[in-house]
């Protein structure tokens, strides 16, 4: 699509022919948004693999369709600009600057991808080409990222803005792309802490964005099908140093999504999930699932209040606030948990 578009128009090209070709190509694009992509980043064979399938190809091919084709796909909707801005969601504030697995940013999927390798056309150039492909108020965030993640160690290295590629369009798209002369900004003045891709149904959550102790959920509540499948239900928690899941898997039709100052609260037709970050109950976070459960899940306390069943988590330093029936509620710490029309409610 891109060579089509660089020719499009010039002396002894088929005009017909390439006007043709560019629309097959069109189309594609929007069956590859809608069908393999959710409209907030998620891709069906897990976050891993996206970076393949975006950093390759689609994320440059969207770029050159707005400048050279004339068709905007970055302001109607969130689906493209949500491919870049995913990372800046998922992404722990590791100083290990691209060295070893530890900077793999929190995903689930079907493989591991280091999308962060900055080797090859599947592990550099995020910013290089995202900054051309997502909306002007998100990029004072994506620049945040880049100064904390990799400034430093590309300026020592003699290769500012994201041009440690080897593919010299990747330097290129740098010069078109960077913000020059745009003040960064921390993403939470930008974005929300919880994010919902609501044809996906993933969600995204995140305390801060400050350093390595920052706290992040990712969270697949339906399965998804492209070369591989990737199952539902896991959570993953990465925070303090650590990468866990949640011990028990969350599945269902989403049925209730709230997002608050310092939490958030997802429900299903089984259950309602919700993860506290106000430290009222003494943790950094407070993950809470609501519903029977079977068995004793490792890492997990359960605790039945009258009539419900709570399986708690907490993340900090030290040792865990205790957990205690309260009624029909429960408290952990100065947090107390409740249940109102079927979802999970903190108090505080």
């Amino acid at each position: 699509m891109i060579a089509l578009l660089a020719i499009k128009g010039d002396a002894g090209t088929d005009d017909a022919k390439i006007s043709k070709w560019l629309a097959g190509a069109e189309k594609n694009l929007l069956v590859e948004m809608t069908q393999g992509w959710g409209d907030h980043g998620w891709f069906a064979e897990g976050d891993g693999p996206s970076g393949v399938a975006a950093d390759t190809s689609l994320i440059p091919a969207f770029q050159a369709m707005r400048v050279a084709g004339g068709k905007d796909f970055f302001a109607p909707r969130p689906n493209v600009p949500w491919m870049t801005m995913k990372w800046v969601m998922l992404t722990q504030l590791t100083p290990k600057y691209g060295k070893g697995r530890d900077l793999i940013p929190l995903h689930s999927g079907t493989y591991d991808h280091n999308v962060y390798a900055r080797t090859g056309l599947s592990g550099a150039g995020y910013f290089a080409q995202g900054f051309g492909a997502i909306l002007p108020e998100q990029k004072p965030a994506l620049l945040w990222l880049y100064n904390r993640m990799f400034k430093a160690a590309d300026d020592a290295a003699g290769k500012p803005f994201d041009t440690v590629s080897a593919y010299p369009h990747r330097a290129v798209l740098a010069f078109v792309n960077w913000p020059f002369g745009m003040a960064e900004k921390n993403p939470g003045e930008i974005l929300a802490h919880a994010v919902e891709d609501k044809s996906a149904a993933h969600y995204m959550f995140r305390n801060r964005w400050q350093d390595a102790d920052d706290i992040i959920v990712d969270m697949l509540l339906k399965g998804s099908r492209g070369h591989c499948d990737v199952k539902p239900g896991q959570i993953f928690v990465w925070g303090l140093g650590k990468k866990t899941t949640f011990p028990v898997r969350v599945t269902g039709a989403p049925t209730y999504f709230s997002a608050r100052a310092n939490g958030v609260v997802v429900s299903t037709g089984t259950g309602s999930f919700g993860v506290d970050f106000s430290r009222a109950s003494g943790a950094d976070a407070l993950l809470v699932l609501s519903g029977p459960i079977t068995g004793a899940p490792k890492g997990a306390t359960v605790v039945t209040a009258g009539t419900n069943t709570f399986t708690i988590m907490t993340v900090q330093k030290g040792a865990p606030p205790e957990a205690t029936a309260n009624g029909d509620k429960v408290s952990v710490g100065g947090q107390t948990i409740s249940i109102l029309g079927g979802n999970i409610a903190f108090e505080k």
